[in-house]
């Protein structure tokens, strides 16, 4: 489920209508997932990340839906059937009709690009070692079937070289062995060419929002990012790495639970929400009484009903702001009780004991390393919406972990009699309110970019001079430090230009509320074309009451 979207005009600072509303379909079984058709809620556009009984039918079904539909096949689809051959006869099917099956296409609605493939999956994409890979895919791939892909011949000469340099067994056999080896090549192989397809995507640069549709997920194990840092890095990850901020939404299939997370700044999110998870404590509630009212004759009944799955909107305005709360909510617990443990023993480090002194600054300094791996986790977090471009960026984030605190028993006593323990304690309270704050740090900068834009706005206009806000990237939604700059163009006079500058400088000062820099340029006219140039009224209408009274009081 997505979070209740706080500031709901935020759409108005990149674009002159709102977000598109994307629905996932997934979980459940294939006919779960076609009688959950009946319940797609209001949205603009489906997203279907493959897993449904064929093609062919699938797009009969999904045809019958007044909205787009981006569709990927996966696993089902080609259970005992060449996927070269179901991926063709659904995409004759598509044609003329409202579903878009994508197979390494790209196709951009409502001002949104999707990019879509079934994505497949190899050593390198999953991040693990050939042989523990191996191990993972063999039941997922068990009923592929590669016999039409390997008659091609350069398919068949790359997996024969495949399972040569992996010593599997040979791909052209009747055996099992045989079967399974061209299997884990055909996956290996499809899997590599759309990386470098989706790569080469990724290069082209694209205004809006981009989101990428795939059946596998990007990574076989869905890692917290505290366990990233020593774990082989997946091909995704890199792959991320190299375009920063160019993929906002990840959405995919083939999983049994519901995965919400945010990998190198985006937004990945696969499976389904349930009946219950739109409900609150009180409906919950009454569900749970109802049960046990009618306890015995349910008991009674041979075929329960079938769960009806209820695939969830997806609002681009919530950023990582999901994903990023529920590990942030994670980790602030963990630090808050190392915080509590060492509150309760701080004190005793001024015992007059020598003994009992050291065996309690040890304690602090056992429970000091917790929190240190928390710190780390949460750098991991940071680094999902600060994104360093640089080495010493990396530093200042790892700089936050480092808590070096005298070790205590059985050192000597006069080399730490003076450390503060009070400021440590309150060094680590600051950074659990860093830490809580994270999630929505994105959405506190955009806002307060807004209020300044419309500030500077207001200021020019009660001068007699006409300007506009260039308006930030659509990454700014998960990324703070692409709302670095104020970029202001005005109309006047050119000697103008730098005595407004100064007059700017003075009245708008950069400080940690406001961490912007602000620039002006003289123009003759405002362009039509891009950038995208915001009005005053426009910068108020993105902005919550609050937010617009303080930019006009």
């Amino acid at each position: 489920m997505t979070l209740d979207n706080p500031a709901s005009s935020t759409w108005k600072l990149f674009r002159d209508r709102p977000f598109p509303r994307v629905q996932l379909l997934g979980g459940g079984n294939p006919e779960e997932r076609v009688r959950a058709l009946d319940s797609v809620g209001e949205c603009d556009a489906l997203v279907v990340p493959g897993g449904l009984p064929d093609t062919v039918e699938a797009v009969t079904a999904l045809s019958r839906l007044d909205i787009p539909v981006l569709y990927v096949a996966g696993l089902d689809e080609c259970r005992g059937r060449d996927w070269s051959q179901a991926v063709a006869a659904g995409k004759q099917a598509a044609s003329g009709t409202g579903v878009h099956l994508l197979d390494r296409d790209a196709v951009v609605l409502d001002g949104v690009r999707y990019l879509g493939c079934t994505f497949w999956s190899s050593p390198e994409s999953a991040g693990l070692g050939a042989r523990d890979w191996a191990r993972e895919v063999k039941p997922m791939l068990a009923e592929v079937d590669t016999a039409v892909w390997l008659s091609d011949v350069t398919n068949a000469e790359q997996a024969s070289a495949i399972a040569f340099a992996n010593q599997w067994t040979s791909v052209t056999g009747e055996s099992k062995a045989s079967a399974d080896s061209a299997c884990r090549a055909f996956a290996l192989i499809e899997n590599r060419r759309a990386t470098a397809w989706l790569a080469n995507e990724l290069r082209e640069r694209f205004e809006g929002p981009t989101v990428v549709v795939t059946h596998f997920a990007p990574e076989l194990r869905q890692r917290r990012p505290a366990a990233t840092a020593g774990a082989m890095q997946s091909g995704v990850r890199s792959l991320l790495r190299e375009h920063r901020g160019a993929v906002d939404l990840w959405l995919h299939g083939n999983t049994e639970t519901t995965t919400d997370v945010a990998i190198e700044g985006t937004r990945v999110f696969g499976g389904f929400a349930d009946e219950e998870a739109g409900m609150d404590v009180s409906e919950l509630l009454d569900r749970a009484l109802g049960a046990v009212a009618t306890g015995k004759v349910r008991r009674k009944q041979v075929h329960a009903e079938p769960k009806r799955i209820l695939s969830p909107i997806i609002n681009f305005e919530d950023g990582l702001r999901a994903p990023l709360s529920d590990e942030a909510a994670c980790i602030v617990e963990e630090m808050q009780q190392v915080h509590k443990n060492v509150d309760a023993i701080v004190p005793h480090t001024m015992t007059r004991s020598s003994t009992l002194r050291m065996c309690v600054r040890r304690t602090i300094h056992d429970e000091m390393q917790l929190f240190a791996k928390a710190a780390r986790a949460a750098a991991e977090l940071e680094r999902q919406i600060f994104q360093p471009t640089n080495h010493l960026q990396s530093l200042l984030l790892t700089t936050r972990t480092d808590y070096a605190v005298p070790p205590g028993y059985p050192a000597k006593d006069c080399q730490d009699s003076g450390f503060d323990y009070y400021d440590l304690l309150n060094r680590m309270a600051a950074h659990i309110d860093s830490v809580r704050e994270l999630a929505g740090q994105a959405a506190w900068t955009l806002g307060q970019w807004a209020k300044r834009s419309g500030a500077i706005l207001r200021e020019l206009d009660a001068r007699g001079i006409e300007a506009r806000a260039v308006a930030p990237p659509v990454q700014a939604i998960r990324m703070p430090k692409l709302c670095e700059y104020i970029e202001i163009h005005a109309r006047c006079k050119g000697k103008e230009v730098e005595q407004l500058r100064e007059h700017l400088r003075g009245m708008f000062k950069r400080d940690e509320e406001w961490p912007f820099i602000t620039r002006l340029t003289h123009v003759a006219q405002f362009s039509e074309d891009s950038p995208r140039l915001l009005d005053l009224p426009t910068v108020l209408d993105s902005l919550d009451y609050a937010g617009r009274f303080a930019v006009t009081s």
